[in-house]
């Protein structure tokens, strides 16, 4: 549990300005998580930045850290990941960490029928798409649309599917 207690919510993806800004790449599902995380850290192993502000420009959020006060300090940063202590991040009722579903037995909800293990998650812009590894190494990438989710249990880490028709066969 102690790799799980920071998670990524952001990423700097270049300088803004001449004054230390930086261009962030939100994590989060949305950028009102994270401007709502009050501690964040550059680097696992360090103490908090300070944030002097932070702002929505465009689809981006700029950060001015408190001791990055020019173009070339705030270059350095570049590529770097932020996180935050995984208790510091508000969590809706329902919604859960993609690092707390890693690893997770997917179940089908009719059958028992173990599919295999939950890889990974990503978002097709229509739905998010679980990546689901059986035992044989082969990998099946299952849509999560309204009805597929029966239910989630990460304490026995565990996820329960009605998957679509096809999903985990070559059956039409």
């Amino acid at each position: 549990m102690a790799d799980n207690i920071f998670l990524k919510v952001g990423k700097i993806l270049n300088t803004h300005g001449i004054k230390g800004e930086v261009k962030t790449e939100c994590l989060c599902d949305t950028a009102e998580d994270f401007l709502d995380i009050e501690k964040v850290f550059l680097d696992v192993n360090e103490k908090p930045c300070e944030i002097s502000y932070m702002r929505m420009h465009k689809n981006h959020i700029l950060i001015k850290f408190a001791d990055i006060n020019t173009r070339n300090e705030a270059e350095m940063l570049k590529g770097k990941y932020i996180y935050a202590y995984k208790n510091d991040i508000p969590l809706k009722k329902d919604h859960y960490f993609i690092e707390d579903l890693k690893n997770c037995e997917v179940v089908d909800f009719e059958s028992g029928k173990k599919y295999g293990i939950l890889k990974d998650v990503w978002n097709s812009g229509a739905s998010d798409i679980y990546t689901v590894a059986d035992g044989s190494g082969k990998e099946y990438y299952l849509p999560i649309i309204p009805g597929t989710i029966k239910e989630i249990d990460v304490k026995d880490n565990r996820i329960v599917v009605c998957p679509l028709k096809g999903v985990f066969s070559d059956e039409n």
